[in-house]
C-alpha cells in the first residue's frame, strides 16, 4: 500500500477498506485487514499489544462501534495475531469505527 500522509486522506481509506470488506470473499479478506493495519499504524492506532477487553468485542462484533481508539487497536492486534473466525466482520467493524473516531485524534 502507499504511504499516505494527509490524515483526511486515510479517514477516506478506512472508509473505502470498511465498504470494500462488507463486498469481499474470504479469499480477499486478509488483504483488506493487511490494508486496515497499514492506514492504522499510520494513524498511530496502537495494535502492538493484546487487550484483555478484546474478546468481549470479538464475540459481540456489534459492540464495536462503542469501542474506543485503544479497543480498535486491541482489536487488530488480535486480528493479526489470533485470526478469528469472524476476522471479516471484525475487521469491518473497526475500519468503520475508526474512520469515525480518527478525527477526534488530531
Amino acid at each position: 500500500m502507499k504511504t499516505m500522509t494527509e490524515p483526511d486522506e486515510l479517514i477516506l481509506e478506512l472508509s473505502h477498506v470498511g465498504g470494500q470488506m462488507h463486498a469481499c470473499s474470504r479469499g480477499t479478506a486478509p488483504i483488506l485487514i493487511d490494508e486496515l493495519v497499514d492506514i492504522a499504524r499510520q494513524l498511530a492506532v496502537p495494535i502492538d499489544e493484546r487487550r484483555d477487553d478484546a474478546p468481549v468485542f470479538l464475540d459481540e462484533p456489534d459492540k464495536i462501534r462503542t469501542a474506543t481508539w485503544t479497543q480498535c487497536g486491541g482489536l487488530l492486534y488480535a486480528l493479526c495475531h489470533d485470526h478469528p473466525g469472524n476476522g471479516l466482520q471484525v475487521a469491518t467493524g473497526v475500519a468503520l469505527r475508526l474512520a469515525r473516531l480518527a478525527p477526534q485524534q488530531r
